[in-house]
């Protein structure tokens, strides 16, 4: 699934799901996590 996000608006990623962000131009991403959130990288 690929959403396209405009600016200012907001994507909610729910707990467990796989993503990653792309961005054909720059781009500022802000990320709001519970502080015991684990971050894991998938190659």
């Amino acid at each position: 699934m690929t959403a396209i996000v405009k600016p200012n608006e907001t994507l909610l990623i729910p707990a467990g799901v796989i993503h990653r962000t792309i961005a054909k131009q720059g781009a500022v991403i802000l990320c709001f996590e519970d502080k015991d959130a684990d971050t894991v990288i998938v190659e």
